[in-house]
């Protein structure tokens, strides 16, 4: 029973305790475990300074052995935490007052609780508006479903007759010179599943065919037999990139295929052009596509792209950082490979795609990237790190950070 103030209303701590039970009652939580206990450990211990040691022995059940400096496991499993946490408030938690997330950079449990506003009384209130849709970062999404949206969405924007069409800008015209087709293949990740289970993933296997290589999916194939595997899931900020991208090309006459990554293969297919939004562990696409870059996105922790072989003056990582509560700074990378004389192969690698399609739509970050190359001598594969400094779902801000000139690729 919730405490109750003097005058017999429930107070705001015990308000906060029964939305938390109700967060850890949710689907998101009770299919993944592991993310349930750890989540609980931190609101228990919110007010406290809790060292990444601690977390790992008393709420992930390592053995006091345990070496933050040689085991990254605190730090990929709070990754996992953080953006499961975003994925609940972007779906079913979306009306949730109990707002709870880990800023970048730490492992400490930051909460905000959205009391109502008192409503003045109204004789005719007037109705309040819609809010406008936002993208769900891990949604269920039928791809025939979003290449249709995509298509409603694309008719909106098509030049009506009698007006100018846009030109279409020198790096596009370049990508599509070759006269091919083009596709945007959304990454539908590999999960696994038994009969009356979970559906689960480990994020560094993405193939069917090593599913059996993730100690935890071999543990459970010995015990619960071979797993289900499924492709039904697309990454929602991915596909909503895509859209964007589908979107600006074909108002410039330009009209690409959208497709998920289940059908494509093990790797791109070399008879079109290609755009493979998304990471290395959503995208085998994108996984084969950053092999032997300079600039690699951390597996063990989404935060940080590694720069393989600093130049003079460059760091040699680049981490995600929160500047305000509202604001913060994070890392992709642009990957052009030419894969035959007629088609090439573009990759937007890293956690959120959409700044990475606006630097290639905006003129200014267009020519930014044109002078870079220039100055490289126009390798025919290359690759850029770009920052952008974000407030919410609004990129403020795009520049180039590095540039690098690729082997090639043929």
């Amino acid at each position: 029973m919730a405490a109750t103030s003097q005058n017999g209303a429930s107070t705001p701590e015990a308000h906060a305790g029964e939305l938390f039970a109700g967060i850890l009652q949710s689907p998101a939580f009770v299919k993944a475990p592991s993310l349930r206990q750890l989540l609980t450990f931190l609101w228990d211990h919110r007010n406290d300074a809790i060292s990444e040691y601690t977390l790992a022995t008393e709420a992930l059940g390592r053995p006091s052995s345990f070496d933050p400096r040689a085991d990254a496991t605190v730090r990929v499993v709070v990754a996992r935490l953080r953006q499961r946490l975003k994925d609940y408030y972007a779906s079913e938690g979306a009306d949730c007052p109990l707002r709870l997330s880990i800023p970048l950079g730490g492992h400490q449990l930051a909460v905000e609780l959205r009391l109502p506003e008192p409503v003045a009384e109204q004789a005719e209130p007037e109705p309040a508006p819609v809010p406008p849709a936002r993208p769900f970062p891990w949604i269920p999404v039928a791809l025939a479903m979003a290449a249709a949206a995509c298509g409603l969405l694309i008719g909106q924007f098509l030049p009506r007759r009698g007006e100018t069409r846009p030109a279409l800008p020198p790096f596009w015209a370049g990508f599509f010179k070759g006269g091919k087709p083009t596709s945007v293949y959304v990454p539908t990740p590999v999960f696994v599943s038994w009969a009356d289970s979970p559906v689960m993933r480990d994020v560094r296997i993405n193939d069917p065919q090593k599913m059996l290589e993730s100690t935890e999916i071999a543990a459970l194939a010995k015990r619960l037999g071979p797993p289900q595997i499924t492709r039904s899931y697309a990454v929602g900020p991915d596909t909503f990139a895509a859209v964007k991208l589908v979107q600006f090309l074909a108002t410039r006459g330009v009209h690409v295929q959208l497709e998920g990554t289940g059908s494509m293969g093990s790797s791109a297919p070399q008879d079109r052009n290609v755009v493979l939004p998304g990471t290395s562990w959503s995208s085998s696409g994108v996984r084969a596509a950053t092999q032997g870059a300079n600039f690699q996105l951390s597996v063990e922790d989404s935060d940080v792209i590694v720069n393989l072989a600093p130049k003079a003056g460059e760091p040699a990582e680049y981490r995600a950082r929160r500047i305000s509560p509202a604001r913060s700074v994070q890392y992709g990378t642009i990957l052009h490979r030419t894969t035959s004389p007629v088609t090439r192969q573009l990759a937007l690698a890293g956690v959120d795609t959409e700044v990475l399609v606006g630097f290639l739509t905006a003129e200014g970050q267009l020519d930014e990237l044109d002078q870079a190359w220039q100055q490289a001598g126009r390798p025919p594969d290359f690759e850029a790190l770009v920052e952008a400094e974000t407030e919410g779902e609004t990129a403020l801000r795009t520049h180039l950070v590095a540039f690098r000139a690729l082997p090639a690729s043929r």
